[in-house]
């Protein structure tokens, strides 16, 4: 078993890794090409309306692009609520750490 020195030394090391590895992450993200703006809502709408297509093809794009917009709304949604989860998480478990870590430190 690790002394209380050696445990803090651990601790900071890998916190200093997991801080050096978020910010290679954001520096790798941040190089990635965003259009300028944000897509409204309904954003596949654009591509309704194009008159290259026959009235069978124009149905098919018609409902292709429904399905997509269903899919980007899930998507959204799913994630919202994985960022509660997660929120929710981090602050619990936040507070068990503080409280209980101290006490076996001090």
């Amino acid at each position: 078993m690790l002394s209380s020195e050696e445990a803090i030394i651990v601790i900071m090391g890998c916190s200093i890794v997991g801080f050096i590895w978020a910010i290679v992450n954001a520096i790798w993200i941040s190089k990635i090409k965003l259009q300028a703006g944000i897509a409204p809502r309904d954003s596949y709408n654009k591509y309704r309306d194009d008159e290259e297509f026959n009235p069978i093809e124009a149905a098919k794009l018609n409902s292709l692009l429904e399905i997509a917009s269903y899919i980007e709304k899930g998507a959204m949604s799913f994630l919202l609520e994985q960022y509660r989860y997660l929120g929710s998480f981090c602050v619990v478990m936040g507070f068990i750490i503080f409280f209980t870590v101290e006490d076996n430190l001090g």
